[in-house]
């Protein structure tokens, strides 16, 4: 974290602190502020004190003077504290736009743990109070398939009863639970005295709620937990595949209680955490115990914020959009962007988003197949280079797996692909069906398969098909695209592909007057579609004639770096299906008509007058001794490349050079 990512944050974090009202509290609360600054982010004393002037002006009533306000900054820099200087800075995580946790898989293995051993003394001193009643059972059941279950409603002592009994350095029946092969279980809260039903009714204090993912690794689960910065009581090992977190809500009652379990499940959404731990008398793994050759081992104590006030504070406070100053923004190093993804240039960047258009029935899913496979790959697609080989999803809903099948083995059986490239694609390349999700339901999707299968890109085809309203509507185009879509590539990084069809097809004498910026808008529905994406390609047939497809990068194009085979920069390709095979490949020249050098052999007619559609054609037909479908396309590539510019006069089509003589 950099010193601007402290400031922002700890500046986030005070704008949700209780205010300090004199006679209520005031002095204690801006002691608090100023610990905030001086030790929990580990701010310098200069930048310390400029935000709690601002907090001391905005928060206190009344204000304190300088002197006053200077000594308690003091006192909080020189003053001992229970947590480690800087456990803010350590622990701070964006919070995703959705108010859902974002997690950072690049810092899992970065946890360490104490190198003292706990025991089930001490997560009963830190979880329990002395006079509280405990729950723990080693009995056990066992089901089919082998797993060990609860097998009663437990024994019934005080904490204190529990440590000198059983669980003390000293107790006699220490053995009675230190190892069995079911191991022991321990429920999460304290039960009211003398009644040993162990049910919801029975809880005395709603203390913890349990949380763990079944689906995770070990380290990821730890990793979340940590990067989650939940109050967590105790974190155990199942002595299986999960580890359980004890999430202290301290919760009034009840309803309190499951609103605030809820808003940890919530929190938590993106993760998929174990839907079946949503009860108050909750079994949890006990930990300090052996099951069989397993410890359920204590891995740690007291974990992330001190508090459910705390926590709420921390997780609301990150609410703020990003903040850059100036001078990051003139030292930042634009060529050695780490986001930087594919292109030579920036044209997709981490959370960047790409619209390919296209007519109906020209191939775009077997595009998107060659695409998938390509980035999958690491490899550049007609000259478009990826930086690294890409983690990627495709989301579809017009084929079905004979067509994904056919699809697949004709785009890789012409790849000339390796056994490790094909192992690369299988750890990289993943495939879904969705054909009834739409709106917020889809968004969602993607957020959870993104998040679950750490991509690096997804493709979802068609468009159309997960909108779930009139796309041509500007409201519904925003909402889908900017609120339901966009934060997610905000919060994950992710880029976003959306296959999309174009509409009829237009008049020759339209489409021959498009440049590369009228493309962009060639796509069915709003131009908020347009504005949108960061970056947009067209493909689209050439003639009814010829299986030719023009591949044109329309917004942001030059960025792409889109080479020809000779290696110069375009912002056009001719394409075709490969004889025989599932595969786009570039039109290779000829030797009279090399329309891919079309840049280089007509630039003089940039200095052209205007010129009827009719009478050009027939020049470049006389004079350059081309037939009439090599004269409309070498026509339509110098609209392309920027040297004629199409103008209507009536009903007639005109083009005249971009670079007039005077």
């Amino acid at each position: 974290m950099t010193p601007e990512d402290r400031i922002k944050g700890a500046r986030a974090y005070l704008a949700k602190l209780p205010h300090a009202i004199s006679g209520q509290g005031g002095h204690p609360a801006t002691y608090r502020a100023a610990s905030i600054l001086a030790h929990g982010f580990d701010l310098s004393y200069d930048d310390a004190w400029t935000l709690l002037q601002e907090w001391n002006s905005s928060h206190c009533s009344p204000p304190w003077g300088e002197r006053d306000l200077r000594h308690k900054l003091n006192d909080a820099f020189v003053k001992p504290h229970e947590k480690p200087k800087g456990w803010l800075k350590k622990n701070e995580r964006v919070v995703g736009a959705n108010g859902r946790m974002v997690f950072d898989a690049k810092r899992v293995a970065e946890i360490a743990f104490g190198a003292v051993p706990l025991t089930t003394a001490d997560l009963l001193l830190s979880a329990f109070k002395d006079d509280e009643v405990v729950c723990i059972t080693n009995e056990a059941g066992q089901s089919d398939e082998g797993k060990y279950f609860p097998a009663s409603k437990g024994s019934f002592l005080t904490r204190s009863e529990w440590i000198t009994r059983f669980f003390g350095h000293d107790s006699k029946n220490r053995k009675h639970y230190e190892r069995s092969e079911q191991g022991a279980w321990i429920r999460i809260n304290p039960f009211t005295k003398d009644d040993f039903t162990g049910t919801d009714t029975a809880v005395s204090t709603y203390r913890h709620v349990l949380v763990e993912f079944d689906a995770k690794n070990r380290d990821e689960q730890i990793a979340i937990f940590h990067q989650s910065n939940l109050p967590i009581t105790a974190l155990i090992e199942s002595g299986g595949k999960s580890v359980h977190a004890w999430v202290r809500v301290d919760a009034s009652d009840k309803p309190q209680w499951e609103e605030r379990r809820n808003s940890i499940y919530e929190f938590l959404a993106d993760h998929d955490p174990d839907p079946q731990n949503k009860n108050p008398s909750r079994w949890s793994r006990l930990g300090g115990v052996m099951r069989g050759d397993k410890e359920q081992k204590i891995l740690a104590l007291n974990v992330g914020s001190d508090n459910w006030d705390d926590w709420v504070v921390w997780r609301d406070g990150q609410d703020l959009p990003d903040e850059m100053r100036t001078d990051f923004l003139e030292s930042y190093n634009t060529l050695e962007d780490p986001n930087h993804v594919i292109g030579h240039g920036r044209w997709l960047c981490r959370g960047g988003s790409l619209l390919i258009t296209g007519q109906s029935g020209i191939g775009k899913s077997s595009f998107t197949m060659q695409t998938a496979c390509s980035w999958a790959l690491g490899r550049e697609l007609f000259g478009i280079p990826v930086k690294k080989a890409l983690r990627v999803g495709v989301i579809q809903a017009e084929c079905d797996v004979g067509d994904l099948a056919e699809a697949y083995q004709g785009v890789t059986s012409s790849m000339d692909l390796s056994a490790a490239d094909r192992q690369v694609l299988r750890q990289n390349l993943i495939f879904y069906t969705e054909t009834s999700k739409t709106g917020k339901d889809f968004a969602d999707l993607v957020r959870k398969i993104v998040v679950r299968q750490h991509l690096d890109v997804i493709f979802c085809d068609p468009l159309l098909s997960y909108v779930g309203g009139d796309l041509s509507k500007q409201e519904v185009a925003s909402h889908f695209l900017r609120n339901c879509i966009q934060p997610i590539l905000k919060d994950t990084g992710c880029i976003i592909v959306f296959t999309h069809h174009e509409g009829k097809p237009k008049p020759k004498e339209v489409t021959d007057g498009q440049t590369i910026s009228d493309m962009a808008y060639s796509g069915l529905g709003s131009s908020e579609l347009t504005n949108w994406a960061r970056a947009i390609i067209n493909v689209r047939r050439e003639s009814k004639e010829y299986p030719i497809f023009s591949f044109n990068l329309t917004k942001r194009g030059k960025l792409a770096g889109m080479r020809l085979p000779d290696g110069k920069p375009t912002l056009s390709i001719k394409l075709r299906h490969a004889e025989g095979k599932v595969l786009w490949e570039v039109v290779p020249p000829t030797a009279k008509f090399e329309l891919l050098k079309v840049g280089q052999q007509y630039a003089h007619f940039s200095s052209k007058p205007s010129t009827a559609r009719a009478a050009l054609l027939k020049e470049l037909e006389q004079d350059y001794s081309l037939d009439r479908l090599q004269s409309e396309a070498v026509l339509k590539a110098m609209v392309t490349n920027g040297i004629l510019t199409p103008k209507k006069i009536g009903a007639a089509l005109f083009y005249e050079g971009t670079h007039l003589e005077d």
